[in-house]
């Protein structure tokens, strides 16, 4: 009898609410559950033992700490912030002071070369620092002269997000922007963020601990700000002044596009773009939870 209850009360529950969703709610419960462990755990044992020794004290600076190791990191970051430095020197000659017009295809090539390159240079940065910058290393008489190497290493990675900065700019400036080209911005703001928390890592002498936390914070506070910005209004703004526009393309994008598509091409009509087709076409299947200021708007738009 039970049993039967408990069938027959679900059976009402889903019928009183037809949009409730049990993958949707487990998914979510179970997502709740593993963020909040990367977000307020502050003892996360992946990596801990590795990248920290809990049994070093605090021990004043002395030559016999680790002489082998803090050679070893000298070389590298030296041997690091010559090869970036080779590669900055060639950017800030031909790209920031004499940067040249050149094709959509060498333009997209440019830009995306400049992405990976700025990729593996953040994630050897963030391994290497990491790495090296643990234990009693930290303690070492001559650390200033590692913590000034691994600035050096870490500004000229901000130098080379702003070359890919420029990289892009020149490429939304010639050919407007698209989503891809609003993603590479924000990479380059998390990147950023990146190289900051690992700066201060470095100067408080803090662990792993600290990066996954500040950074996961960081990378979730973004996505929030994100979340509230209209992307494809913004594009269609961009692209729609330019003369040579690519009307297709900014047809193809979401519904919240068409107000800006009409206000610069009145002789269109919102039933002859695709994206408000498939919206009708959607909305049918909606209930009210899914409606939304967009469709007042368009409801309203000749």
């Amino acid at each position: 009898e039970k049993t039967l209850f408990l069938q027959q009360a679900f059976e009402v529950f889903i019928k009183e609410f037809p949009t409730f969703s049990i993958p949707r709610t487990a998914f979510t419960i179970f997502g709740y559950i593993i963020l909040s462990g990367i977000f307020f755990n502050r003892n996360l044992q992946f990596g801990i033992k590795y990248f920290t020794n809990k049994n070093t004290s605090i021990k004043p600076p002395t030559d016999e700490i680790g002489n082998e190791m803090f050679q070893t990191v000298t070389i590298s970051l030296l041997g690091l912030n010559a090869l970036l430095l080779s590669v900055n020197l060639i950017d800030i000659q031909y790209l920031w002071f004499n940067f040249a017009d050149t094709s959509a295809a060498e333009m997209s090539k440019l830009v995306h070369s400049g992405t990976y390159l700025l990729i593996i240079s953040v994630l050897i940065s963030i391994g290497i620092l990491v790495f090296f910058f643990k234990g009693d290393l930290n303690f070492h008489k001559k650390i200033k002269l590692l913590t000034s190497l691994a600035f050096a290493w870490i500004a000229q990675n901000m130098i080379l997000i702003g070359s890919v900065f420029i990289r892009n700019y020149k490429y939304v400036e010639m050919y407007g922007l698209t989503h891809k080209r609003i993603g590479v911005s924000v990479f380059l703001i998390l990147a950023l963020i990146g190289l900051l928390t690992i700066t201060w890592k470095i100067i408080k002498k803090l662990n792993i601990n600290f990066l996954f936390i500040s950074n996961s914070w960081a990378f979730l506070l973004v996505l929030l700000v994100l979340g509230f910005v209209n992307f494809d209004k913004i594009i269609a703004e961009n692209n729609l002044k330019r003369p040579n526009c690519d009307l297709e393309y900014v047809k193809s994008l979401s519904i919240h596009a068409i107000p800006s598509i009409l206000k610069y091409h009145p002789e269109l009509k919102k039933e002859d773009i695709n994206s408000y087709k498939w919206h009708i076409k959607e909305s049918k299947s909606h209930t009210w939870l899914s409606w939304s200021l967009m469709d007042y708007k368009l409801k309203n738009t000749k």
